[in-house]
């Protein structure tokens, strides 16, 4: 039976924000089960929780945004990456500015962070989201859709018409507590006025679980 698992020890990190330019500071500290993941705006309103719900996505233009009464914080999808493939149920986050701090770019740093700082299993159960039946969700040329699966598995494709494009591939796959950032496209440098596509394909490759 799995657990939900939070922090051992909290954790700080300094970087700079990839859109705003800003030096942020930030901070995840151990929660208790059931609460989630939750952040905190210190430089605005230190009372406000903002959580990781789909309910809160205000924007998703560049970056992900989480957005509660007007506060907003940007730049989320690596940090939650970080927390989904470590395992992490329940967090607080404390940020003094408008966006997570881009680190190296990727979720890597995060993870290090992580992996020092050590996990602590909660005495509740861990919650799931079961896909039971396929669906799907069209809006003009755009299209996605969920089917059920024992695995999490992800395909995309992207059409671009623009003249000069590059363009980096990537499959996520995440089973259990395995999470793989596998480079499967690598970078491709299109030119001319013509229809660009790359496609997302499964392939199998594993790394060893985390925690």
């Amino acid at each position: 039976m799995l657990k939900q698992r939070t922090l051992r020890n909290s954790i700080k990190a300094v970087g700079i924000g990839l859109h705003t330019g800003k030096n942020i500071n930030m901070e995840l500290f151990p929660s208790d089960e059931n609460t989630g993941i939750n952040f905190i705006r210190t430089d605005i309103d230190e009372t406000l929780i903002i959580p990781a719900i789909a309910e809160n996505v205000g924007d998703t233009s560049l970056s992900t945004a989480l957005v509660k009464d007007n506060v907003k914080i940007s730049t989320i999808e690596h940090l939650m990456a970080a927390l989904s493939g470590s395992g992490i149920d329940n967090i607080d986050i404390e940020i003094n500015g408008p966006e997570v701090p881009i680190m190296d770019g990727s979720s890597k740093q995060f993870i290090d962070l992580i992996e020092n700082a050590g996990l602590s299993k909660l005495a509740e159960k861990r919650k799931f989201l079961k896909i039971t039946k396929h669906i799907e969700i069209i809006d003009g040329e755009k299209k996605c859709s969920l089917s059920p699966s024992n695995n999490m598995n992800f395909f995309a494709s992207i059409n671009l018409r623009q003249r000069d494009v590059i363009i980096a591939a990537w499959l996520i796959v995440v089973i259990s507590m395995v999470f793989a950032m596998i480079v499967i496209g690598g970078i491709t440098r299109l030119t001319g006025s013509g229809l660009s596509m790359v496609e997302w394909k499964p392939i199998t490759g594993w790394l060893p679980p985390i925690g």
